[in-house]
């Protein structure tokens, strides 16, 4: 079994929307180890639980905006006011 402490770290994230800094939680890529991969890419790893997938998400604990790293570093005026008023 893997290490969980020493397969995750902390990446300092700030906030899209309201400019606050958290920490998120990484998954470091040498950790893992790939049992197979489906045909529509699908990945299965030895440690499920380290699945990288499931540490993309950053979820503001500020205002609760969440968003990935593919996100534009920057939201437009008006993303914010879609934001505000949902």
């Amino acid at each position: 079994m893997i290490d969980q402490v020493s397969a995750l770290y902390d990446k300092k994230i700030a906030c899209l929307h309201c400019q606050s800094t958290f920490t998120s939680k990484r998954v470091r890529s040498g950790s893992l180890s790939m049992l197979k991969r489906d045909s529509d890419f699908c990945t299965y790893f030895k440690e499920q639980s380290l699945n990288p997938i499931l540490y993309t998400v950053n979820v503001c604990p500020s205002c609760g905006l969440a968003f990935s790293d593919q996100f534009k570093q920057h939201l437009t005026p008006s993303q914010k006011k879609l934001r505000l008023t949902n």
